[in-house]
């Protein structure tokens, strides 16, 4: 994955009061999600996204190859492991043809695809200390307020499909994956319409980072499931430049 782009050194957002001031980690847009509007329109299938021309040059090909979905070949850094970042860590994203690339904000960034109806957000964070000692529990707290917070934002019944998968993403060059825990959640809009919002969370607990991943599709999209490690793939985890 190599380091970061160099388009510009990137943001974080500050969690005040510990966790939980994410967590409404693109879902305003989602409650309005104005691409969901014709909820009777069948989204069209979704492909393999494909680099595009903007793409960091220094992410090899080896590492658009790294595993995505499961440990690599180098093995992977687990939730139970302590991260060894010396600070708050940064995202670095081979992005995907066919999303639209939202303005960074405190340390978000949103990719939209019209035609499957769907965004995509990244989120990176300096986190202030909760009591919680080790990346696993800080992971945990911070999932379980990340949860909390969408269920309030929604203002309407969610149902939690499940909060204890994992999600796998390159760690600095590709030789490694890092895991990062995983929640689905299912909800109505607020033009009534089914979605389907992933979100991925790991928090490195020695240096004070908080890195959150979203996706959200509407419900009726079949290829949901694929999409996410598809686009997830191509997302790495890398020191601060």
């Amino acid at each position: 994955m190599g380091t970061a782009p160099k388009s510009g050194m990137p943001v974080w957002g500050s969690v005040a009061g510990g966790v939980g001031a994410v967590a409404v980690i693109a879902v305003a847009g989602v409650m309005a999600f104005n691409g969901l509007a014709s909820g009777s329109k069948q989204p069209e299938a979704a492909h393999s996204p494909i680099a595009s021309e903007s793409a960091a040059p220094e992410q090899s090909a080896e590492a658009a190859a790294g595993a995505g979905a499961g440990a690599g070949a180098g093995g992977a850094v687990y939730l139970f492991d302590e991260s060894d970042f010396s600070s708050p860590p940064a995202w670095s994203i081979k992005e995907p043809s066919g999303w639209t690339k939202e303005p960074v904000k405190e340390g978000m960034t949103n990719y939209r695809n019209a035609s499957l109806q769907c965004t995509f957000t990244t989120y990176q964070a300096v986190l202030e200390p909760t009591g919680e000692t080790g990346d696993e529990a800080t992971t945990a707290l911070v999932m379980a307020s990340e949860i909390d917070a969408v269920e309030k934002s929604v203002g309407k019944p969610v149902e939690v499909i499940d909060d204890a998968a994992s999600t796998y993403v390159k760690l600095r060059d590709g030789n490694k994956d890092i895991e990062l825990q995983e929640a689905e959640l299912r909800f109505k809009n607020d033009k009534d319409i089914d979605v389907i919002y992933r979100m991925a969370v790991r928090a490195t607990a020695s240096s004070n980072g908080l890195m959150e991943l979203a996706l959200a599709c509407p419900g009726s999209l079949t290829t949901e499931s694929e999409l996410w490690p598809e686009i997830t793939d191509r997302v790495g985890m890398v020191d601060e430049p």
